[in-house]
């Protein structure tokens, strides 16, 4: 069986606190985001 991955994305992130967004995307289990 698969592994599923966790991939948020980022057009999903508030834009005016991008840094923010992504710095808590890294801090997450999430494998990867696009």
């Amino acid at each position: 069986m698969s592994k599923t991955l966790i991939a948020p994305s980022v057009l999903a992130a508030d834009f005016a606190n991008l840094e923010r967004d992504i710095t808590l995307i890294n801090q997450s289990s999430a494998d990867w985001f696009h």
